[in-house]
């Protein structure tokens, strides 16, 4: 029984330590892929963030837990860390890179739909009416469309800022292009209601 003991409190040492790591298997169980994919399809920022989060969470962990060594001591036994310890923060650092570039290219199609929204709209506005028909067309998209079209430049303009947040939280540095076209997006709204009130004192004309 006191050896049973003493060999079952030898392997106490090694245990522990795998038990510890268990915490991190799923660095090595998540398929940089499918996640790709998954949110490519269903894009989710909050979702995003979350596994951000749990990513660099679990990098700091695993770096306060091993303190970049080469070995652990662990009882009698010396486990050998270093590669593995290597291995797993770069798949970490990899997953980083990922999601913050889903959140990238989510940000500037989003951008891009935004000024293309705004050009549809400055041209609409602008347009100078041949005949009564396009007169006609004209102020029925002012009183019937544009508000709405505003309204949505605003919510997603504010989106925008959100995925901006998120990336900056994780210290990832926002294209200066990227940020200023943000910025640009979130004054459409006030010169879309210029451009309008300029339209309207010429339609009345008609």
């Amino acid at each position: 029984n006191n050896l049973k003991a003493s060999l079952s409190n030898l392997w106490r040492g090694p245990e522990s330590l795998l038990e510890a790591l268990r915490k991190f298997e799923f660095l090595l169980n998540t398929s940089s892929k499918s996640l790709k994919q998954k949110f490519q399809k269903n894009y989710d920022l909050h979702r995003i963030k979350k596994k951000l989060h749990l990513v660099n969470t679990a990098k700091e962990d695993l770096t306060e837990l091993l303190k970049n060594k080469s070995e652990v001591f662990t009882g009698l036994f010396v486990v050998k860390v270093k590669k593995m310890q290597d291995f797993m923060l770069l798949k970490a650092d990899k997953l980083l890179k990922l999601l913050k570039e889903l959140v990238v290219s989510h940000l500037d199609s989003s951008i891009t739909d935004l000024e293309q929204l705004n050009t549809e709209i400055n041209n609409t506005l602008k347009h100078q009416p041949s005949n009564l028909e396009e007169l006609h067309e004209i102020k029925t998209f002012i009183q019937s469309h544009l508000s709405d079209k505003v309204q949505l430049i605003k919510e997603e303009s504010a989106r925008v800022f959100e995925n901006i947040s998120v990336l900056e939280e994780f210290k990832h540095e926002v294209d200066l292009e990227l940020h200023l076209r943000a910025w640009l997006c979130f004054a459409f709204p006030k010169e879309i209601l210029q451009i309008r009130k300029k339209c309207l004192s010429t339609i009345f004309k008609y």
